[in-house]
C-alpha cells in the first residue's frame, strides 16, 4: 500500500523502527517486507522533503 498521508508515513516509520533494531533476513518474506517499505518511505520522502 503506498504512503499517500503523513499519517501513514508516521506508521511506516514506526514499522521500521522494528526492523532497524532487529533486522530481517535478507530474501525472507519479511526482509522482503523491509525493503519494500524502505522503498515506498523513500519515494514519499523524495515527494515530500525536498532538500
Amino acid at each position: 500500500m503506498p504512503i499517500r498521508t503523513v499519517d501513514d508515513y508516521n506508521e511506516a516509520m514506526r514499522r521500521l523502527s522494528v526492523w532497524f533494531d532487529d533486522p530481517p533476513e535478507h530474501g525472507s518474506d519479511e526482509g522482503n517486507a523491509f525493503e519494500t517499505l524502505l522503498m515506498r518511505v523513500a519515494v514519499y520522502e523524495s515527494e515530500h522533503f525536498l532538500i
